[in-house]
Order: C-alpha cells, then structure tokens, then sequence
C-alpha cells in the first residue's frame, strides 16, 4: 500500500501495490486524520511527498526532488515528520527552479536601455561589452552635437551632467561608461566570459590595470583622438592644435614603452586573461588609427600582439564604427 499526500488538498490518496508486479490501482481516497492535515496544508500548496507503508516497494519509488524512499513510517506522527521533510526539500527544490524560471523570463522581457551616441567613444565602451556578453538591449540615439538631447529637463534628471551614455535597467539608471561596464560584468556574469577576476589578488591587479590604462594610456590617446579625429569631424570650426597632439603622442609612446615591458610576461594587461582592463583601451586606441597613427601596431612585438588580441575581437568589430542603435537580441 501507497500513500501520497495531494499537492494541492489536504488530502490521502491510498494505492495498492501488488506483490505480482502489476500495475498500482487507487483504492480509496480519504480525508487525513486531523494530525495530518496541519502539515498537508502547510506545505500542500508548494509541495508534496510519496509516504509508502510497504518497505519492499520502498525502492521502486522515489520522492519528487529524485530520492529513492527507503522508509517506512507505520505510525501517524512518523508520516508528519516524513511529509515535513520531504515537504521542506521539495520546496527548496521548487523554489531554485522558479528563481531561474524568473530570471529568464526578466531577461527575456526586460531590454536594457542604453541612452547614447552610435559614435561615442565611451557608448562604444559599454556597447562592446554587451555584444561580447550577447546581453539584449536597446541603444536609444541621444543628440550631443547640437545638444537638444542632453540638456532637456528629463535628461539632466538621468544624467545631471549631460553627458553620455547612461544605463537604464528596468528603472536602475546608472551613468558613467566604466561603471556600467562593471555593473553589466556583475549583473550578467554568467553570459559570455568572465570579465572581472573573483580572487584577491587577481582583483587586486585587475584594479591596478584598471588605473594604468586611465592614466598611462587614455589621458593621452584622448588628446590625440580629439584633436586628430574628433575635432576635424564633429567640430570643424575649431582649431587643429598640433602642439597638444604632437605632445600626447610622444608622452603615450614613453607610457607604451612600459606597456611592452609588462605584456613580455603576461598576455593581458592584468594577467593571463583578459578584463575589462583590455577593452576599456579600444575606443580611444581605434581614434588613433583613424586619425592615422599606428602606434598601437609598431610600438613593439608585445604590444602589437596584445593589441591584436582585443581588437580583432567580434563584439568589437560590430560596434567600432557605428554603434548599431535600437533593439539589439542575440
């Protein structure tokens, strides 16, 4: 004899299993004795377990998370403590199983908004990390040339600096290209590669080239980017200064210098694997090549290796001209 406790009402079915091998009928069902209905009712609605009276059935069964009952309990407080028990594991079973299904429904149903420029550097930023982690989003085209975009109430109410881009996730708004990257590596971690290291020390020295790349290679590669590409194409009316761009190309070559040094021991600027570390040089380091300096290629063997590795990448080929705008699945 079988007797189950229904998943939704306080209730026995009792079956019959014949010694023959045959198949199991229902013989009765019955309303539980008062001392049973309290656990049924408690766990009945997320739950439920097999309670079997015959221990040479026991192996034939198994409760719902897959554990083979191998017990039997002939009185009424050892099916309460066995319905409890199982009752409580199968509901942390189904409780993992809907925190999942929920997570892929939201990731499903909730686009990211990405508020930027299709031919930002720092949208460029975030944009390559959501193609190389293949996370759906929506790139929303904000007008920074004439600036009727970015200085509208509702804007500076996201982005009280008026700048781009800004994130929106589901009402989350965060600013700050390097931030959203970081917070998109965390918040997607299991999508595409790992980006940040968990270790210590590994953070420890992903942190470090975090620091180097700000200020040993963007605090340079920007000055000659502005004034070799950005200038020239968005503000044609401004003065070239070749003053400033020869200088930020002489002092970025002496920080390269150093960069050859460290990339002869390891192949990412942090380690052996690459971070955001990397990536954060792409847009800035794609402004140079267009402005026509090469030095990311001819600086050294090391460099040039490094270099290739991160932008010859995929996600970055699909963003380095124009950032693709609008809704983006993968």
């Amino acid at each position: 004899m079988v007797i189950g406790l229904h998943l939704s009402k306080p209730r026995i079915v009792v079956m019959t299993l014949p010694n023959s091998g045959t198949s199991p009928a229902t013989s009765a069902t019955q309303t539980p004795p008062p001392s049973l209905q309290a656990p049924a009712q408690s766990w009945g609605d997320h739950a439920g377990c097999i309670l079997t009276a015959s221990p040479m059935h026991a192996s034939k069964l198994s409760s719902p998370v897959g554990l083979p009952i191998q017990s039997c309990f002939p009185s009424t407080d050892g099916y309460r403590s066995f319905a409890f028990a199982f009752g409580f594991l199968w509901t942390l079973e189904l409780r993992t199983h809907l925190i999942r299904v929920h997570r892929l429904y939201s990731s499903l149903t909730m686009t990211l908004k990405l508020y930027g420029n299709p031919n930002s550097v720092n949208t460029k930023c975030v944009a390559v990390i959501l193609y190389l982690k293949k996370i759906p989003h929506e790139l929303i085209t904000v007008d920074i040339i004439t600036r009727k975009d970015n200085l509208l109430p509702e804007y500076l109410g996201k982005q009280p600096f008026g700048e781009i881009p800004y994130l929106d996730d589901d009402g989350f708004v965060l600013y700050e290209s390097k931030a959203i990257c970081r917070y998109l590596e965390e918040r997607y971690g299991d999508h595409g590669p790992a980006l940040m290291p968990s270790d210590l020390k590994a953070k420890a020295l992903f942190e470090q080239a975090v620091s180097v790349e700000w200020a040993n290679f963007e605090a340079y590669a920007m000055v000659a980017g502005v004034e070799g590409v950005l200038k020239p194409k968005f503000f044609p009316n401004l003065p070239f200064n070749k003053a400033l761009y020869d200088q930020a190309i002489k002092t970025l070559s002496m920080k390269l210098d150093v960069y050859e040094t460290i990339l002869a021991k390891q192949k990412f600027l942090a380690g052996d694997e690459m971070t955001l570390a990397d990536l954060f040089h792409l847009p800035y380091g794609e402004l140079l090549a267009i402005g026509g300096n090469y030095i990311m290629t001819t600086k050294g063997p090391n460099v040039k290796r490094w270099w290739t590795a991160i932008s010859s990448l995929p996600s970055w080929q699909a963003v380095k001209d124009k950032v693709p705008a609008g809704v983006v699945d993968f």
